[in-house]
């Protein structure tokens, strides 16, 4: 049988915790370690490799917490610690698995193990916060007090973990341990309280609100807006969290739009450094219900422009059919024309012009005329209807065209124009 067989024979009785196979298996271990000397190099670097890729007979006895084959391997144990595939140590798989005997017996046979970190650059108290264990984070604390301010590879702490997870007494002990936690950042500039918030995790939010600063609140209150939790949302508000347009802007439940209005109406009239009003975000308004709540308290946001001389309508002529829907019985049929033509035209001669799967705007502009008007009289008055055509990619009227329509009358006009439009495809 070649060694690494044994090996594997070995690791299954551990697996098992059949004390009585794993014993004899360590006694002929014993007699055939001498003969090891004889392998191969290459047999010597395969076995090595094969032994340090996988987990050991200790890794599956700690994982599977049978303490009663423990002794015999720590007894047997390589001085050096074993990893796994992830980089983890049998003290990783007992606490993530909450054994605590199997946690004390390791401790007690190298208590420097609870430094060790695994890929992610997570001790075993990561894992056993994450996994909720407390007995066994209160044993590796007991152990090794430092391993607190230990973060991974994000650098994140226990405490975000407990935050994360919404273990209320985790997060409780770890901040008596150490105050200061609640404002560690990770890597990406994220507390505890945003961890608690961006997962919904309320109660932990009511733990971590009081220590830190109103001002401080945006980020966390902006990431519980966007989850959409209710009760995390008010415990912002109930804390003194301000209310401005970024912050609505990230709501994408209508309870939680009509509950940041309902706390500050006048927000529906600010704007942000490109004059961009909340009618401007229609992203945030993908509801129905919401953008008719917002153009009901404040109507003439429609016809504000931002820096670029856009209003919403603009905008919304774009990929927002609902909001066309909505925005057009809000404008009189000059300022739809004002938007829709002057505006969409002056975008389009920036646009590859040959390219019609970039020019839907002007087809649901056609859609928004037909329906608001009867006749196209203001249409020709106004001298848009050949510009309109020409932006649709159809022939320009003739000389004679041009002539008969200027000697005709006002209904002929109407309706040969109605007619070039029925036509179009």
């Amino acid at each position: 049988m070649a060694n690494w067989d044994f090996d594997d024979a070995l690791r299954v009785a551990a697996k098992h915790g059949r004390y009585d196979i794993v014993a004899p298996l360590l006694q002929v271990a014993a007699l055939l370690r001498p003969l090891a000397a004889e392998l191969t190099p290459l047999e010597n670097r395969l076995q090595a490799r094969r032994i340090n890729q996988s987990k050991t007979a200790l890794h599956m006895a700690a994982e599977y917490g049978h303490d009663n084959v423990i002794p015999l391997l720590l007894a047997e144990d390589d001085p050096r610690p074993r990893r796994d595939t992830s980089g983890r140590t049998p003290l990783h798989l007992a606490a993530e698995a909450g054994h605590g005997k199997v946690v004390a017996q390791l401790l007690a046979h190298r208590p420097d193990d609870s430094n060790l970190v695994d890929c992610r650059g997570r001790t075993a108290l990561h894992l056993a916060v994450i996994a909720g264990k407390e007995e066994i984070v209160d044993a590796l604390l007991a152990c090794n007090p430092q391993l607190i301010d230990v973060t991974d590879n994000q650098q994140t702490t226990s405490l975000h973990f407990a935050a994360s997870s919404g273990n209320v007494s985790m997060a409780a002990k770890l901040l008596a341990l150490k105050p200061s936690l609640y404002c560690a950042k990770t890597k990406w500039g994220r507390t505890a309280l945003q961890y608690a918030a961006h997962e919904g995790q309320h109660e932990v939010v009511a733990q971590l609100l009081p220590l830190e600063q109103p001002e401080n609140y945006h980020k966390a209150f902006c990431a519980a807006v966007r989850r959409g939790c209710v009760k995390t949302v008010k415990l912002f508000l109930a804390a003194g969290a301000r209310v401005n347009l970024p912050t609505v802007v990230c709501a994408e439940h209508k309870a939680i739009f009509e509950l940041l209005l309902a706390h500050n109406p006048d927000v529906v009239k600010e704007e942000d450094a490109n004059h961009c009003t909340l009618l401007h975000n229609l992203p945030s308004l993908k509801d129905s219900d919401t953008l008719k709540l917002v153009l009901t308290m404040f109507p003439d946001s429609l016809r504000w422009r931002n820096l670029e001389g856009h209003t919403p309508f603009h905008l919304a002529l774009y990929d927002h059919d609902h909001a066309v829907e909505l925005m057009q019985w809000h404008l009189t049929f000059d300022e739809i024309v004002d938007c829709a033509v002057d505006n969409q035209i002056e975008i389009a001669k920036k646009r590859n012009r040959t390219d019609r799967s970039q020019r839907l705007a002007p087809f649901r502009f056609k859609a928004v005329i037909e329906a608001q008007c009867e006749d196209l009289q203001l249409l020709l008055s106004r001298d848009v209807l050949p510009l309109v055509l020409d932006y649709l990619g159809f022939a320009k009227p003739t000389n004679k065209k041009r002539k008969h329509t200027e000697t005709s009358s006002g209904s002929s006009d109407s309706d040969d124009s109605a007619e070039e439009l029925s036509q179009s495809p």
